[in-house]
């Protein structure tokens, strides 16, 4: 009996884990691409958008993906610039320290 009840809790931990570890990267993906695209036009004073984000909680890696900052509008090209694919690589260590 008290085999079944720890492996019926050994078993809600990891459903819990990993339900707790896909909503928090959904939530920080979305936090990073709203944070971008609000911040963004603050600081450029024109506007920026990004399609996707898709960073791992555990190891950090990531990539931004299409992100486009536009011209001021008394300029002839559309954007100042576009990149396709942005890879990055945050140090998870630093986010705990000063």
């Amino acid at each position: 009996m008290i085999k079944k009840i720890s492996i019926l809790v050994i078993l809600l931990l990891i459903l819990g884990g990993s339900v707790v570890y896909f909503f928090g990267s959904a939530l920080l993906n979305k936090g990073i691409k709203v944070g971008i695209e609000s911040l963004g036009p603050q600081i450029t004073q024109t506007a920026v958008t990004l399609d996707a984000v898709n960073v791992s909680l555990l190891s950090g890696k990531g990539m931004l993906q299409s992100l486009t900052v536009a011209n001021p509008s008394d300029f002839k090209n559309e954007h100042i610039f576009t990149l396709g694919r942005v890879d990055i690589d945050i140090d998870m260590s630093s986010l705990l320290g000063d």
